[in-house]
C-alpha cells in the first residue's frame, strides 16, 4: 500500500513554504500527504505585513474522524505552529496515532540567523523544543539547534575557524539524543572559506556515535521555505525506507538546483524558490530508487 504522512503545518497564500511546498515535494516521492493546517496566512511571515488565523480548534476533529476510519499514518511531520493550543492538538494526535514503526519528524520552526521569528514568543519556542525532543528525527537550522540545545548561537558562530567547530556541534547534539530521538540534522551550518574558495554550507547529521556532513554551495541568496522543503524530502525518503545519508543527499541536490535557478531568475527571497521545475529530480529518484528497489 502507498505510504502516508500526516503533516502539521501552516498554509500561506503567498510564499512557497509550509504546506504549499511540502505537499508537492512529499507527493513527488510517492507518499500520500495528509495535511492538518495549524494556521492560515495571507502570506508567509517573512513579509512585512501578513494576516494569520489560528486553526487550533480544528485539529481535534482530524483525530476524531481519522480514528473512525482506522487511519494509520506511516509518518507524522510537524512544522510551523503559531500557538500553544496548536501544539496541544499535535501532541494529542501523535499520542493517538503513533505506533512502534511510525516516523515522527519535527521541523522546529522557530528562528533563523540568531533571531526568533516575530510571530513566535520564547514561551512558544519552549513548547516546540519539548515537542522536538519527543520526535525520532529533527531538522533544526543552526539557530533552532542553539535554542533546543541551550547553547549560545553567537558562540557557535565565533567558532567557525576553530578545528573543533563541527565537533562542538556534534558533541552538543549528541547529548540531546534519547530513547526516542535518534537523529538530528542541523541544516545551514556556514563553513569558513579561504581566499578564492567557494563558501560552503554544511548539513550535519548526528546519529548515535556517528556523524557526517553533506555540503552544498552557498549561493549568497536567502529564500524562505527551503527548510520546509529539506524536511519534507527527508520525511518522504525515510518513510519510503531510504537511508538517512541518501535522503540528505537528494534533499541537498534538489534544493541546490532550486536555489541556483531562482537566483539566476531574480526571484525575491520572500517568494521562496521556484522548486516546481525541479520536481522531476524527486520523481526520477522515486521511480529509479524507491519503487524499483521496493524499500520497506
Amino acid at each position: 500500500m502507498q505510504k502516508s504522512v500526516a503533516v502539521f503545518n501552516d498554509i500561506s497564500g503567498l510564499g512557497r513554504c509550509s504546506l504549499s511546498a511540502v505537499m508537492p515535494v512529499i507527493s513527488a516521492l510517492g507518499v500520500h500527504v495528509c495535511p492538518i493546517p495549524t494556521a492560515v496566512l495571507t502570506n508567509q511571515t517573512g513579509y512585512e505585513s501578513y494576516y494569520i488565523r489560528d486553526c487550533a480548534e480544528n485539529i481535534p476533529h482530524y483525530s476524531e474522524e481519522w480514528k473512525k476510519i482506522n487511519f494509520e499514518p506511516d509518518g507524522i511531520y510537524t512544522g510551523f505552529f503559531s500557538s500553544a493550543e496548536e501544539i496541544d492538538g499535535a501532541e494529542k494526535f501523535i499520542s493517538d496515532f503513533r505506533q512502534k514503526d511510525t516516523l515522527v519528524l519535527v521541523d522546529p520552526v522557530m528562528a533563523d540567523h540568531g533571531k526568533i521569528y516575530d510571530a513566535l514568543s520564547p514561551a512558544l519556542c519552549e513548547r516546540i523544543k519539548a515537542l522536538a525532543l519527543k520526535a525520532n528525527v529533527i531538522t533544526p537550522n543552526l539557530t533552532e539547534f542553539s535554542i533546543i540545545s541551550g547553547t549560545d548561537y553567537q558562540k557557535i558562530i565565533d567558532m567557525q575557524r576553530s578545528p573543533d567547530y563541527l565537533d562542538y556541534i556534534y558533541e552538543t547534539g549528541k547529548k540531546l539524543l534519547n530513547d526516542t530521538l535518534c537523529t538530528i540534522i542541523v541544516t545551514g551550518i556556514p563553513m569558513p572559506a579561504d581566499a578564492g574558495k567557494t563558501l560552503k554550507i554544511c548539513n550535519l547529521v548526528i546519529s548515535g556515535n556517528t556523524s557526517f556532513c553533506i555540503e552544498n554551495t552557498a549561493f549568497g541568496s536567502y529564500y524562505s521555505g527551503t527548510g520546509d522543503i529539506f524536511s519534507a524530502i527527508i520525511c518522504g525518503c525515510l518513510v519510503q525506507g531510504c537511508g538517512i545519508k541518501k535522503a540528505v543527499e537528494i534533499a541537498v541536490e534538489f534544493i541546490s538546483k532550486a536555489i541556483a535557478s531562482s537566483s539566476k531568475n531574480g526571484v525575491p527571497g520572500n517568494a521562496g524558490v521556484e522548486f516546481e521545475q525541479h520536481l522531476g529530480v524527486l520523481t526520477d529518484f522515486y521511480r529509479k530508487e524507491i519503487y524499483k528497489n521496493g524499500y520497506e
